[in-house]
Order: structure tokens, then C-alpha cells, then sequence
């Protein structure tokens, strides 16, 4: 399955689950939030492990592409939860490129 699909079956599974926490008024953000860190970390130990495992340069390249998508899945919701600015953002990206100042 792509990452795409996926990532939106992953989203409503999330939701199927705390449906009654939505509708009741517990919802707690950084709750979800956390889950969500929780579920992609594991999600990225998971595809290092057939990493590791794979056999073929096909495998490795789109093991290697689904890894980097959750690595930005990840940097998003850090940037989410620190509550940084799409400027903000930018300026973190740009600097670990290696091409900001004081980097």
C-alpha cells in the first residue's frame, strides 16, 4: 500500500477510535497528538526493520521513500506541537540543510 493511502487509513482508524472521546468533550490534543508521535515512531522502527531485511534494490528504494514520508510526518508534528509558524518551519528546514547561519 502507498504512503498515501495509508496515511488516510491511519487517520480514520485514529478517528473510529476516539470518536466518543470527540463527542463528549474529553478531547484532549495533546493526547492526540502524542498518539499520533507515538504510532509514527513506531511506524519508523518498523520500516527499518524491513529495511534491514530487504533484499532487493526495488524493495530498499521504496522502503527508503516511505521512511523519509514519515520522517516528515514526524518533523510536522514536532513543528505542531512546539507550535512553530510555517515561517518558523522554513527557517529550521533551511538551517538543516546545512546552508543556514550558525549551522
Amino acid at each position: 500500500m502507498s504512503p498515501a493511502p495509508q496515511a488516510i487509513h491511519d487517520l480514520v482508524e485514529r478517528f473510529a477510535r476516539n470518536r466518543e472521546s470527540y463527542r463528549s468533550g474529553q478531547y484532549n490534543e495533546m493526547q492526540v497528538l502524542h498518539d499520533q508521535m507515538v504510532a509514527l515512531v513506531e511506524r519508523m522502527l518498523e520500516l527499518h526493520r524491513q529495511l534491514a531485511a530487504a533484499k532487493t534494490p526495488t524493495a530498499k528504494e521504496l522502503l527508503g521513500r516511505q521512511i523519509a514520508a514519515t520522517d516528515q510526518q514526524i518533523d510536522r508534528l514536532v513543528y505542531a506541537l512546539y507550535g512553530l509558524t510555517e515561517e518558523e518551519v522554513g527557517i529550521v528546514e533551511w538551517k538543516g540543510t546545512g546552508q543556514g547561519v550558525g549551522v
